[in-house]
């Protein structure tokens, strides 16, 4: 077995394919959530945060690194 892997790196347009088919799976599930708020709280935390205004989640975490009191 070697010492070291070597890094292979795959062609841009593959690349390019990955984001967007990212992008697309986000703007799906972007959209279920939009439409049902109570699947995107079901879903969890980070969900629910990344559909929140970012003013939202800002309030939410405002004092999550105060010290214990």
């Amino acid at each position: 077995m070697p010492e070291h892997s070597q890094r292979r790196s795959i062609p841009r347009e593959t690349a390019q394919a990955r984001v967007q088919q990212s992008l697309a799976l986000t703007d799906f599930f972007v959209s279920v959530w939009a439409s049902n708020p109570k699947l995107a709280r079901q879903a969890g935390r980070k969900v629910e945060e990344f559909m929140m205004t970012r003013e939202e989640v800002r309030r939410r975490h405002l004092h999550d690194l105060d010290g214990n009191p």
